[in-house]
């Protein structure tokens, strides 16, 4: 069995790596810890102490010594500051709209008097390649490291605001190829969905996923995002009244309303990842639902106020409840 395999790789969706006063560069560290997140989720069925065990022998840890494959990449792109193109929404109560693809990069985009949303970072732009050499020391966890390569690929992406869709990743092709190598590149959700019943205590792949797909191939990249992205912020609107945050607070944290917390927990992010697939006749946006206990370990929220997880946990699955049934009738629900 081949001991390496190389992927050609392309940008989707802009990827906005780097701090904010560093030039957007594409590291072996970011990939291989993104590939670290998705093998965990992967992994989701196994206890926290097998599991970091398991972790750590293939992604190494100061335990365990190095991990059990390397990274290189080679890039042939370069950074770029360019707006984004404009897909309009409307904001309640206001007369201008907002553009959807700033709306989704907050952050890398931020408010600027008297210029509205604008692009504080670069960002290495859609449609650039790159390649990928994976490179094992030890086969036995061959199959689990490209797995989670497969999985970044699918359903994550690289660099800030990547559960926004941001950052999607396209494989043009391997040397040799995944197959070759004894994976099967079409993954099966099914089987890893159905390998927990319980909500995990971190984001990871249980019963309770769902997977939402755009009813739309679009010609270009930013249709595909702006198309879930519009769902995504409907669904989650529609959850309540303006100025009312009782269910919007358990999709995401922090939630200000002005300068004033609206939300019991200083941060959670938010189980929802959107994602951007090039295929061959076009690109069609995902939203992929990989919900957690909401906040498993902490006694008190951020006000010092005692913390009843029964009831939060279950007020946040029937948020999330109702935001998904938003967005199936906005998008096709494939699992």
């Amino acid at each position: 069995m081949a001991q390496e395999i190389i992927f050609d790789c392309e940008v989707v969706t802009p990827m906005f790596l780097g701090g904010a006063d560093q030039q957007a560069e594409l590291r072996a560290s970011a990939i291989k810890g993104a590939m670290r997140w998705w093998f965990r989720a992967m992994m989701g069925d196994e206890d926290m102490s097998k599991l970091k065990e398991s972790e750590s022998e293939v992604f190494g840890s100061s335990d365990r010594g190095r991990s059990t494959f390397s990274i290189r990449n080679s890039t042939r792109m370069s950074p770029i500051k360019s707006a984004l193109p404009r897909h309009e929404a409307e904001v309640a109560g206001k007369r201008f709209k907002i553009n959807i693809l700033d709306y989704l990069a907050y952050g890398p985009a931020a408010f600027e008097k008297g210029r509205g949303i604008v692009l504080k970072r670069d960002y290495l732009p859609p449609h650039g390649e790159f390649d990928l050499k994976l490179a094992f020391r030890d086969p036995k966890h061959l199959n689990a490291i490209l797995k989670a390569m497969l999985m970044l690929v699918r359903f994550g992406g690289l660099g800030a605001r990547s559960r926004n869709g941001y950052g999607s990743i396209h494989i043009i092709a391997s040397v040799p190829s995944v197959a070759e190598m004894g994976v099967d590149p079409q993954l099966d959700l099914s089987r890893l969905a159905a390998t927990k019943d319980e909500i995990p205590t971190f984001s990871a792949f249980s019963k309770h996923i769902k997977l939402f797909q755009a009813r739309t191939v679009h010609s270009t990249w930013d249709k595909a995002l702006a198309e879930i992205g519009l769902a995504y912020r409907e669904s989650r609107l529609e959850l309540e009244r303006r100025h009312f945050f009782d269910k919007r607070q358990y999709i995401g944290a922090p939630i200000y309303e002005g300068k004033v917390r609206k939300s019991r927990l200083e941060r959670r992010a938010k189980p929802y990842f959107l994602n951007v697939r090039k295929l061959s006749n076009g690109f069609r946006g995902q939203i992929l639902f990989l919900p957690s206990a909401y906040c498993c370990g902490l006694d008190k929220d951020a006000d010092g106020k005692a913390i009843s997880h029964t009831q939060v946990n279950s007020d946040f699955l029937k948020s999330c409840a109702e935001i998904n049934s938003n967005l199936s009738k906005k998008l096709n629900e494939v699992l």
